[in-house]
């Protein structure tokens, strides 16, 4: 509109240019003339009204830029916001999970290896366990069977580690129960007292073999079972084992 309103214009003042010679020398009437400003005047206001509307309009289209950037600001400042309560959150729900999945793992409680009960400590039904109580002791199903045996200190120096010996299980039939062949594996380092009778003595353990247990077909060894063993010590004579006493006191006598 306003390029057709520009365009009117020109072509009036054109007309007027080409009026007003003539208008001078009476060839034209004066009406035409005053026609043609007037249209004039009312084209020129046209023009002004269409100006100030297009001001108004690009003054409308950059408050509502201005307004979309702050709403774009507004959304960013939002969603950033949103997005660090969510991740505080996730962060909170992960530890909480954590927790959670660690206090589930305590109310099982689990054995590292698989095993027999030997001795069972707690009996109660819902009953409260102390920090570091001894629930129950458990021998390893998997694991090599020990036997620990009591030496005399007059024998702990004839014994060391490797050593054969024989085990004999009272617990069964003597008759059809072989004896077991094992060798010293550890020594004590030193002395242990009976809590009851007050006797000293050296804690020793011997391995048995797996193709030795072998020998017992379907009988079952369990904890705590008696055992009798028998350390092969050095060959001796029956002279030096009879006098054996006897300067054993004569070596005591010349220290004192």
């Amino acid at each position: 509109q306003r390029a057709a309103k520009t365009e009117s214009l020109q072509l009036i003042n054109e007309r007027l240019e080409a009026l007003e010679p003539l208008l001078l020398k009476g060839l034209v009437l004066a009406t035409e003339v005053t026609v043609l400003k007037r249209d004039r005047a009312e084209l020129v206001g046209d023009r002004g009204g269409l100006v100030s509307q297009i001001a108004q309009a690009n003054e409308t289209i950059s408050e509502r830029r201005l307004q979309i950037i702050q709403i774009e600001d507004e959304f960013r400042s939002g969603v950033l916001e949103d997005l660090q309560t969510v991740r505080a959150r996730m962060t909170q729900l992960q530890e909480e999970k954590i927790a959670t999945l660690d206090k589930l793992r305590r109310v099982e409680i689990r054995a590292p290896r698989t095993g027999y009960i030997h001795q069972l400590n707690v009996h109660t039904v819902g009953g409260v366990v102390g920090a570091g109580e001894t629930l129950m002791l458990i021998v390893p199903r998997e694991d090599v069977l020990i036997v620990e045996a009591q030496l005399q200190p007059t024998d702990v120096d004839q014994v060391q580690p490797g050593q054969a010996a024989i085990i004999r299980l009272p617990a069964f039939n003597q008759r059809t129960t072989p004896e077991l062949t094992a060798h010293v594996k550890t020594i004590s380092a030193d002395l242990t007292r009976d809590e009851v009778t007050g006797v000293g003595y050296y804690l020793a353990q011997l391995l048995i073999g797996e193709r030795e247990l072998t020998k017992l077909k379907e009988k079952k060894l369990v904890p705590g079972m008696p055992v009798e063993a028998f350390i092969q010590t050095g060959e001796r004579t029956i002279l030096s084992y009879l006098i054996k006493p006897m300067t054993d006191h004569i070596a005591h006598a010349f220290k004192e």
